[in-house]
């Protein structure tokens, strides 16, 4: 992991928010060394960026339930961003990011805590540097980092 990563652990459980599958998300154990299904960074315009898939966080607005998603500007724009009030992680509509039972859910007005590693500090300590688009296209026309992948035949 860079300076910038970091993993999101859930105060209450200890667990960690953790990529499950092509879009989904869930609860994991957090080993000392973490694996890449739980390395997440802030991106810019307040989204949490999934290093690995280098897909972001977000709510469906028709589910209500948190996923990973593309992080393009287009459509997806108020369900991408997140914030933070007393540790609790806050999207569109006062919902925010929670635990029920051993699922990671949206509910409104949550006040889980989830902290970056296993510091004090909130997830909202750890703050997006323009820095961290490194490797990534930094599009300064919407703020956005990209990230290109290319494969080559051989």
């Amino acid at each position: 992991m860079d300076e910038d990563s970091f993993t999101i652990r859930h105060v209450t459980t200890g667990q960690c928010l953790v990529a499950t599958g092509t879009a989904r998300v869930g609860l994991g154990p957090c080993p000392p060394t973490p694996g890449p299904a739980q390395v997440w960074k802030w991106g810019s315009g307040q989204r949490l960026f999934h290093v690995p898939t280098a897909l972001c966080l977000g709510l469906d607005l028709h589910s209500k339930q948190p996923g990973l998603f593309p992080c393009g500007p287009q459509g997806l724009e108020g369900v991408l961003r997140w914030h933070c009030l007393q540790g609790a992680l806050l999207t569109a509509y006062q919902m925010g990011l929670a635990v029920s039972g051993s699922e990671v859910v949206a509910q409104r007005d949550a006040s889980d805590v989830w902290t970056a590693d296993q510091t004090p500090g909130g997830v909202c300590q750890r703050t997006y540097r323009e820095e961290g688009c490194k490797n990534l296209f930094w599009d300064a026309g919407s703020g956005l980092c990209y990230q290109f992948v290319s494969s080559v035949a051989s």
